[in-house]
């Protein structure tokens, strides 16, 4: 069990991220497929954490590469899907859940910021920048959509700089050929923000969504 859990990859806090925002997606429709879902996406999340229990300089290890730093977000990302999975049960320990998870996601934000930003480098940049900065959509389950709307807008912000230097530095610097898949990842901060301005905001501007869709 310990070498299966020494063997897990950051990056499948990503997959986590993504089935259970996928359950929640489903939820309407197929409650079984959010449960399934929940239940897949708590499995992997569990499994990183061991990981970083029991084997932190690994993790350590694996956090001085600027990808795997920035795709580490969606660990904290996925804990916040997590608490909307348990706030109709147990509302106040499914809130310090999502408050803990969002206070990592910041102090990860500082450190990224700190460790790589400050150091800058162009040919260093990749699209996974983005997923550091991007905030997610769950303030509304817990009454906090002034605070989740906030943090939509210092996302956006983020993203509109980042998008010019990540188009900046694939238009100067080939990107090795390990990375170039990455450049999938190009259009999905948007996405997400979208997702977050139309949760968090009173009235949501057509023209601004539609915009900003495409």
């Amino acid at each position: 069990m310990r070498d299966l859990i020494r063997k897990v990859p950051i990056p499948a806090a990503g997959v986590a991220l993504g089935l259970a925002a996928l359950g929640n997606l489903l939820q309407p429709h197929a409650e079984a497929l959010h449960v399934a879902c929940g239940v897949c996406a708590l499995f992997l999340v569990v499994l990183l954490l061991a990981k970083i229990i029991l084997f932190p300089l690994d993790i350590r290890k694996d956090m001085r590469n600027s990808i795997l730093a920035s795709v580490s977000a969606t660990l904290f990302m996925s804990l916040m899907q997590i608490a909307t999975y348990l706030a109709p049960f147990a509302y106040l320990p499914a809130f310090v859940l999502w408050g803990d998870a969002v206070a990592a996601h910041a102090i990860l934000i500082v450190w990224f910021t700190a460790r790589f930003i400050t150091k800058f480098k162009l040919n260093e940049v990749f699209p996974t920048y983005f997923i550091c900065y991007v905030a997610s959509a769950t303030a509304p389950t817990f009454g906090m959509e002034a605070f989740g709307h906030a943090v939509f807008w210092f996302g956006f912000a983020c993203y509109l700089v980042l998008l010019v230097v990540v188009t900046l530095r694939y238009l100067r610097h080939e990107a090795p050929e390990s990375a170039r898949p990455l450049f999938c990842i190009y259009t999905a901060p948007m996405s997400l923000s979208i997702v977050g301005y139309l949760a968090t905001a009173d009235q949501p501007s057509l023209a601004f969504g539609g915009v900003n869709g495409r």
